[in-house]
């Protein structure tokens, strides 16, 4: 098993200071969502936020809050802080406003970071580095202390201290896996946009199951 890691700080400045997290999406909230999806694989997920209250009634009890450690490194404190205090050596990684995440993702990014002993499996499609849905290991927590210490938040930076290994197009599309797993959203348009690909992905669904039930 894994544990699971929400990181849900930023500003949300461009979406007028609505926090990304926990807008709806498919009739539950983003981080709901993300929750029910990692369970799959993750027997304890932590949430990062320096703003635990508006998470408290969504979730109680039912997984870890946490804030950080360090309060001025960007999602490089989050990992900081949930590194350390996990109970697992491998951790699967999502910033919060990632909707689509994918377990079987999660599952061969982990067992590639095995196959290579590596520190670090990050997706890298079209050239875009994704170190926000990433699988990592508590190998990593004195690179990331050391560049905390260093007052250096620069979460692509990490990867010069690492022992990494990329994951590409190729790789997923071997396996048949969307790679909209690592779609994410910064504005309400691009939340909308979003929202119309959750219905185009359901209704692809349902027509599916029509077609195997014929």
């Amino acid at each position: 098993m894994m544990t699971g890691v929400i990181l849900a700080g930023g500003q949300n400045r461009r979406m007028n200071g609505e926090i990304k997290g926990l807008l709806p999406f498919g009739g539950e909230k983003v981080v709901e969502r993300q929750v029910r999806i990692m369970k799959t694989i993750c027997d304890e997920i932590i949430l990062v936020t320096n703003h635990p209250r508006p998470f408290l009634p969504v979730f109680g009890n039912a997984i870890r809050i946490i804030t950080d450690f360090f309060k001025t490194g960007g999602p490089l404190s989050g990992m900081h802080a949930a590194f350390s205090l996990a109970k697992h050596q491998e951790l699967w990684v999502v910033a919060c406003d990632m909707p689509f995440i994918s377990p079987n993702a999660a599952r061969l990014m982990q067992q590639h970071r095995r196959e290579k002993g590596c520190d670090a499996v990050v997706p890298v499609l079209k050239n875009k580095l994704y170190p926000l849905n990433a699988v990592y290991h508590q190998s990593c927590v004195p690179s990331i202390t050391m560049m905390l210490q260093q007052q250096n938040g620069q979460l692509e930076d990490l990867l010069h201290y690492l022992n990494w290994a990329a994951v590409t197009e190729s790789f997923f599309n071997h396996h048949g896996l969307d790679l909209s797993f690592v779609i994410d959203f910064n504005t309400f348009d691009e939340y909308n946009q979003l929202l119309q690909l959750e219905e185009r992905k359901d209704n692809n669904n349902r027509s599916k199951r029509l077609a195997e039930g014929s």
